[in-house]
């Protein structure tokens, strides 16, 4: 399994010499600081909104429109779906993956593989092409999360 965290963290890595890029990665590190201690001392029934604010902090910047966020068990099963839609986006339904509408998708991240895609005849599988279709999904990147070295969820990004 490639480890996303060191693949992100080479993406994110400055010249020394590139004062602007050095910039940036401050900046970006506030940001992920400052979305860090918003999870600090919640009760029980702020997290779920915490989360949908964290999803949407990250997403509308950069001109996303929808993001997800996910627990997946072994067996493919997409647990507790929170997701964020930006202003003027239809709600999301059916948007979280399901094994049997995104069975191609849900294998690739049980095997810890980031699924991405720029435009939906990238997708190799007709079902998840069409599932995505469906959901209004033009583009995506979705990263496999995992705890203790088990798939434990998914993020998702996409534009619509």
């Amino acid at each position: 399994m490639t480890n996303h965290a060191e693949s992100f963290g080479s993406a994110l890595k400055v010249d020394g010499a590139d004062s602007g890029a050095r910039e940036e990665q401050l900046d970006f590190e506030h940001f992920i600081a400052e979305l860090s201690v918003q999870f600090i001392n919640l009760r029980d029934d702020e997290v779920n909104a915490a989360i949908r604010n964290g999803l949407g902090r990250m997403s509308e910047p950069i001109g996303l429109d929808r993001s997800l966020l996910s627990r997946l068990d072994p067996d493919g099963l997409v647990l507790d779906p929170l997701t964020w839609t930006a202003d003027g986006i239809a709600a999301a339904d059916g948007a979280a993956p399901r094994r049997d509408r995104f069975p191609q998708t849900i294998e690739r991240l049980l095997q810890g593989e980031v699924v991405r895609f720029s435009r939906l005849d990238e997708i190799d599988s007709e079902t998840d092409r069409a599932a995505y279709e469906t959901a209004g999904t033009k583009s995506a990147v979705i990263v496999p999360l995992s705890v203790g070295g088990e798939i434990a969820g998914a993020v998702e990004f996409a534009a619509v």
